[in-house]
């Protein structure tokens, strides 16, 4: 009797956990701080204004303004912030400018205006328009003068046996 209760209760845990009771929620989460918050259903269109603070997956936006662009399965289209904006991923990349759009599908981060980019190698890209294509891994500078500090590695050392 007792084995039989066993059976039937791993049983059940193992229908619990393959059902996904208790399996993570694998909904994106965009988490929102501002002054002002106004939401067009419609357009699927919400705007934050002062002090807007966006964090969704390994992003962070911080801004003036910011509007987010929804499709019409809710999911997550463009952003668009403006004014005195900060953006990072994480250590991977950050960057400064007065604006930026995030074209989320086409994975594109388009930076304007007084743009400081910074990758995770402290690589530094100073001008007054970057685009940066995330899948392909690249990115292209514009304006006048465009400059850009690299950090190069060390030079390698040729070492040879025998002295």
């Amino acid at each position: 009797m007792k084995k039989a209760t066993f059976l039937v209760t791993v049983f059940i845990l193992g229908l619990i956990f393959a059902g996904g009771v208790f399996a993570e929620d694998k909904k994106d989460r965009l988490i929102v701080t501002s002054d002002k918050q106004s939401i067009d259903y419609t357009q699927r269109l919400l705007v934050y204004e002062g002090n807007a603070k966006v964090v969704w997956r390994e992003y962070t936006v911080e801004a003036e303004k910011v509007q987010v662009f929804l499709t019409k399965g809710d999911t997550l289209e463009k952003i668009i912030a403006e004014g005195e904006v900060k953006i990072s991923q994480g250590e991977k990349m950050q960057g400064f400018c007065q604006k930026v759009t995030y074209l989320v599908g086409e994975g594109i981060l388009v930076f304007e205006g007084d743009v400081v980019y910074q990758d995770e190698r402290e690589n530094k890209l100073q001008a007054q328009k970057v685009t940066v294509w995330i899948k392909e891994k690249k990115l292209q500078a514009e304006g006048s003068p465009v400059t850009a500090t690299y950090i190069l590695g060390g030079e390698e050392e040729n070492v040879t046996g025998g002295e």
